[in-house]
């Protein structure tokens, strides 16, 4: 007899003391716990292609619904908010390209001077190991 409780535990079957319990059936993986999907079925096919055919419907509306002279301030206004949001990300974008370029320059610059201190330094050593 099979049993959903684990073996070697101190429960019987008939106690769960508050523990919730998943039943593992077919459509269920037995390792992760997760759902699998339902094999399809022929049924499946006639509904996608009634789907299909709905749909081409729905988009023929929705066309005619744009093509409506009353959604035209609709438009404008989807217009001219998406033209301030492309704005200001344009502008956004070249402030961040700027920054960028400055704090290139800037680590150059460090880089460089960093090179001149080294080489300074390395000329003070062999001073230093000449004079002992």
């Amino acid at each position: 007899m099979s049993s959903i409780y684990e073996e070697g535990s101190d429960m019987s079957e008939g106690e769960t003391s508050g523990m919730i319990v998943e039943p593992m059936g077919p459509l269920h993986d037995e390792k992760a716990g997760i759902p699998q999907p339902e094999p399809k079925t022929s049924d499946d096919a006639i509904l996608v292609d009634n789907c299909e055919h709905s749909l081409s419907d729905d988009e023929e509306i929705i066309q005619d619904f744009a093509q409506n002279p009353m959604m035209d301030r609709v438009q404008a206004a989807l217009h001219k908010q998406l033209m301030k949001t492309y704005h200001r990300v344009k502008r956004e974008l070249l402030e961040q390209e700027e920054a960028y370029r400055v704090a290139k320059k800037q680590r150059e610059d460090c880089g460089v001077s960093l090179y001149g201190h080294q080489q300074k330094l390395a000329r003070l050593q062999q001073t230093l190991e000449i004079a002992n």
